[in-house]
Parts: C-alpha cells; sequence; structure tokens
C-alpha cells in the first residue's frame, strides 16, 4: 500500500466516530434536548485520572448533575443525582437493563454466559432464576454458616498470636473474605495448593478484576479499537490472562466431576452447578463454560466489594475512639458470659449496623457502577437520552449531598437515627412547586395556597409545623430550582426563576411597573413570539441587564414549560438527590 492510500484511508478510519456522532444529533431532530457536555479536550486532560468518581464529580459541578460525555465514539450519560438515578434504575429500569459489551467482561464470562453481565432476555431470566432458587436461597447461604465462623476464628486467632508484634488488618481482611469466598464456591481456598499448570488462583482472580474494570478501546472506538488494542498489549494480556484461569477453573470443575472424590461437608457453588448440569434445569443447557462464567460472577461481586467496606470502617473506627467505644460497649452488652460471639446476634447489634451503614455511605465498594445501556429513546430530567447510550452512575458523588446529608464529609453514625430535616422539607417543597399530582398537593394549593404565587406567601402565625417549614424552605430552593422554557404558558416572567440572575422581581424595585407594560402575572409567552424575544420595555438599563441573561436560555417553544432541580453555580446543592 502507497503512502499516498495510507494518507487518506487513516483520516478516514479516524473520522467515522465523528461522523456517527453527527448522524446521531441530527437524529433527535428540532425538538432533541440533549444533556450538557464538556468539550472533548477537556475530558481528556481532566476525567481518566486514577479516581474516576473524583473527576466525574468534579465535571458535575460544573455542568450538572447529568451530563453527556463522548469517549471516542461511544455516548456516556453520567448520572450524579439520586432523581437522575432513580430515573435510570426504577422508572426506566426497563430501558437501562441491558449491559455494555466490554471486551474484558465478555472474554472472562464466556461470551456472557454469566447471569450479572448477560444481555437481557429469556437467557437472563432462567440464570436469574437459578441463582436465587438453586445457589442463593437462604437454605444455601445458611448451610455455609459453619464456613464463615471457621474463618473468622482463624483470622482472630492469628492477630492474637502476633499481639506483640504489628499486624497488617488490611492484608488479614483481604485474606478472611477472599477464602471465605473461595471455599463457598469451590470448596476449598486452595492455598498452598499448586495446580498442574503452576498458575496461581488468587493472583489470576484479582488480575481478571483489574482487567475488568477497565475501559476496553475495543469497546470505545469498534472501527480501529482491534488494532490499537493490538499495539497497547491489553489484547495480549486479556487473552494470557483468560487462558491461565481458565485451565484452572477447569481443573477445579474435573475435580468435582471426579467420582472418587470424597464428599464434603456441603455442597459448594460447584456442586449445586455440577448437579444443575447433570439434571438440565429448566431450558438452559449447562455445560462446563456456564459454570466457569457463574464462578467468576461470585468471585468479582463479593471479594472487593466485601473486602473494601471492612477495610473503611475498621479505619474509620481507629480514628474515632469515641465511635469504637460505643461499638465495644455494646458488642461486650451483647456477648454477655457466653464464650463466643454468634451470628443470630448480630440483629441486637443496632449502633454497629449504624456504623456499617454510615461506613457505606462514605466508601461505596463501587464508586461508579458498572456501565448500562440504553436500548430505546426515553427522557431523563428532562434530557433526550437515545438508544447505544452508556450509562455511568456515580454513587459516590450522589452519597455526599450536602443538602441531604448534614456535613457529609464527616463519619456520623448517629446521623442514620435523625432524618435530615432540611432534605426531607425540600423534597416537599419540590412537589408543591412542581405541582405533582397527588391528593396531598392537590389539597395544598386548595387550601392553603389558594391560587396565590407559592414564592411571595406570607407565613400564617398559625401555620402547622410541616407547613411553616415548607415556606421556609423557599430561600433554598429559589437557588436551586429553575425552569426548562417550552411555550411559556406555565412560567411566570416576573415570579418565577426562570432567569440565570433569579426571580427577577426580587432584583430590581418598583420601578419595572411603570417601564414595562407587563404585569406582576405576566406569563413567558408575552414576550416570546415564535421562537424569539420581544421584551418591551423603555428603560434601556432594565432591557440590557435582564437581556444579557435570558440570550443564553434556551427555549422550544413545541414542548411545554418543566421545572426542574438544578445545581447551584457554587456546587453545594443538587436537590435531584432528595426527592426519591
Amino acid at each position: 500500500m502507497d503512502l499516498y492510500t495510507l494518507c487518506v484511508w487513516i483520516p478516514s478510519l479516524l473520522l467515522l466516530p465523528l461522523i456517527s456522532q453527527f448522524i446521531r444529533n441530527k437524529r433527535g431532530g428540532i425538538r432533541s434536548r440533549p444533556p450538557p457536555s464538556p468539550s472533548r479536550l477537556y475530558i481528556k486532560s481532566r476525567m481518566f485520572g486514577s479516581l474516576l468518581y473524583r473527576s466525574l464529580t468534579q465535571l458535575s459541578k460544573k455542568h450538572g448533575p447529568v451530563m453527556l460525555l463522548q469517549l471516542g465514539s461511544v455516548p456516556v450519560l453520567v448520572v450524579s443525582s439520586a432523581e437522575g438515578a432513580r430515573e435510570v434504575l426504577k422508572t426506566h429500569d426497563h430501558v437501562f437493563c441491558n449491559r455494555p459489551v466490554l471486551e474484558g467482561f465478555r472474554k472472562h464470562l464466556y461470551n456472557f454466559k454469566d447471569v450479572a453481565l448477560s444481555p437481557y432476555g429469556e437467557y437472563w431470566r432462567q440464570m436469574r432464576k437459578i441463582c436465587v432458587l438453586e445457589l442463593l436461597s437462604a437454605k444455601n447461604v445458611h448451610s455455609f454458616r459453619f464456613v464463615r465462623v471457621q474463618e473468622v476464628e482463624n483470622m482472630i486467632k492469628s492477630i492474637s498470636l502476633a499481639s506483640s508484634c504489628v499486624a497488617n488488618l488490611n492484608e488479614k481482611l483481604n485474606l478472611l473474605v477472599h477464602t471465605v469466598i473461595l471455599r463457598i464456591s469451590l470448596g476449598t481456598s486452595y492455598e498452598g495448593i499448586e495446580f498442574e499448570s503452576g498458575g496461581n488462583l488468587s493472583e489470576l482472580l484479582h488480575g481478571a478484576i483489574a482487567m475488568m474494570g477497565t475501559f476496553s478501546v475495543l469497546s470505545l472506538y469498534p472501527y480501529i479499537g482491534r488494532v490499537i488494542s493490538l499495539f497497547t498489549g491489553l489484547q495480549q494480556k486479556l487473552d494470557k490472562n483468560l487462558n491461565e484461569l481458565g485451565v484452572l477453573l477447569q481443573q477445579v470443575v474435573d475435580e468435582h466431576s471426579d467420582p472418587d472424590k470424597q464428599i464434603g461437608e456441603y455442597e459448594d457453588i460447584v456442586d449445586v452447578l455440577r448437579r444443575l448440569e447433570k439434571e438440565q434445569f429448566g431450558e438452559i443447557r449447562f455445560t462446563k463454560d456456564h459454570i466457569k462464567a457463574i464462578l467468576m460472577d461470585m468471585y468479582l461481586a463479593s471479594s472487593d466489594t466485601s473486602s473494601v467496606i471492612l477495610v473503611w470502617t475498621m479505619s474509620e473506627l481507629v480514628k474515632n475512639p469515641r465511635t469504637m467505644k460505643k461499638v465495644q460497649e455494646e458488642v461486650r452488652c451483647c456477648v454477655g458470659k457466653k464464650e463466643k460471639f454468634d451470628e443470630k446476634d448480630l440483629d441486637q447489634l443496632h449502633y454497629l449496623k449504624m456504623v456499617i451503614k454510615e461506613s457505606l455511605r462514605i466508601y461505596p465498594p463501587g464508586s461508579v457502577l458498572i456501565p448500562r445501556e440504553c436500548m430505546s429513546h426515553c427522557i431523563i430530567n428532562g434530557y433526550d437520552i437515545y438508544p447505544n447510550t452508556w450509562v455511568l452512575i456515580n454513587i459516590w458523588a450522589i452519597a455526599r449531598d450536602p443538602v441531604s446529608w448534614k456535613n457529609p464529609e464527616e463519619f456520623l453514625p448517629e446521623r442514620d437515627i435523625s432524618v435530615s430535616n432540611d432534605a426531607a422539607i425540600l423534597k416537599h417543597s419540590w412537589k408543591v412547586i412542581s405541582h405533582k399530582n397527588s391528593l396531598w398537593v392537590d389539597w395544598i394549593y386548595k387550601n392553603l395556597i389558594k391560587k396565590r404565587n407559592f414564592w411571595y406567601l406570607k407565613i400564617p402565625q398559625d401555620a402547622s409545623w410541616s407547613w411553616r417549614k415548607i415556606l421556609q424552605s423557599r430561600d433554598i430552593a429559589a437557588g436551586i430550582v429553575s425552569h426548562l422554557l417550552g411555550n411559556g404558558k406555565d412560567t411566570k416572567f416576573w415570579l418565577d426563576p426562570w432567569h440565570p440572575m433569579g426571580i427577577l422581581k426580587n432584583l430590581f424595585d418598583q420601578s419595572f411597573k411603570y417601564d414595562s407594560t407587563l404585569h406582576l402575572n405576566a406569563t413567558m409567552d408575552n414576550v416570546i413570539t415564535n421562537g424569539e424575544w420581544v421584551i418591551p420595555f423603555n428603560s434601556e438599563f432594565l432591557l440590557s441587564e435582564i437581556w444579557e441573561g435570558a440570550k443564553h436560555v434556551k427555549i422550544d417553544v413545541y414542548a411545554p414549560d418543566e421545572i426542574i432541580w438544578s445545581i447551584s453555580s457554587n456546587g453545594a446543592y443538587d436537590m435531584q438527590q432528595t426527592y426519591e
């Protein structure tokens, strides 16, 4: 191939993702309302750091709790609010129930023969049924109790023996979780056991998790990704890890298939799957690849998640002696004169549960959830989302919202027993402001608001506690609520916060009555004609002040007005997280 041909074809291949994105953008037409998006250059320079969730949180403070990133040829929706997450995971769960095809997952899960990441459909429903009824039933979980007890006792003994020395608790907790999972799944931890291939099961499993957790260039650039993967060496690493791990898992399955194998004290996960392979449960024709894929699922879902939360909880207890003392007193009071602590006593450790919940809030095991994929067009927080868009939910940002949580960066287990009044009240304020369709809101408008403007109601002396708190929350809500302008019929020009500066009535004195022909209750359709602004002012000062902000407001004359909670300019509030 000559130099001229290369100069023509290489730029053409690089332009294919841009052309594809242009076609997707044109598909929405005039009424399309895409989420805000940072520039690609900014994404490349800021996003791909060691802490992805922090980079996404900083981006969301600037561009909003729902934003769109372009990673290669793949549009990625990043959700950093509880309301957005609720819409994705609950309201539109049938649209986002699929997973994107990530090369690392596909290879290690044997072309998605597992349950967690298999494509949504009949196969997934059957596999989920198997897990619920056969693998993770209450009876099976209880049967593994003695494994958990043995391994915890072994860890306590090892710490006691090292009482005169420094003990690395991080390593011991990781070993505890790793051993429990392998014993439950495979029947033994395989520690110190040499396989025929000479490989180490623990190292290969951890290596697989590390590679499965990365973005594959082949997934982001489907046209030229395979070539790039070969140059970066990612493809070779994936293949090497998969081949070695496949050999070891196959040896484990073969050992369980040996008729001379000694019957264990309990039926582990491989035993259950081997039984299902013989019985051919349901419509699925079980193979050894299915068994290995499900084993990978079990390890992937439980190893790092469990050990991470244990390590962070212990670190917070060390940093907070008062909290540790309260936990110790509760445990000692519960155990009493008994020699050993029993799992049945866990229900009585209420404060310990608060400590664990607070650890899960500050240090969620998966700071960004595994990507989902949009299967059909839908609307999230007023924005149009199209098929094949990936979705990342930043639960690290959601768990540190300063309105939902008082002092969100502090470790305060007691917060679990006192509801955050600010978030709860603002949640009800949101219902009133957006006129949610409910009997309670209808009653509020009929008996308390009475066709007046909510923003300017005086607080009655005989107001109930809840109504007084809702009215007092208006100062906070006014800085957060905003209007997406459509035809303008439901938005007040002077009284609603549609303008970037806020409510206009609060910004100008009474002279506006003489400088404008707009009465106090005028709606936005009086100043918008065919999608263009027509602001009737005699004062050039007022006109320039209002126009400077109004020209940046988007208008969609074909859609109705919408009310949204938007993040404040300083990034302090994200009220979409309070309405759940």
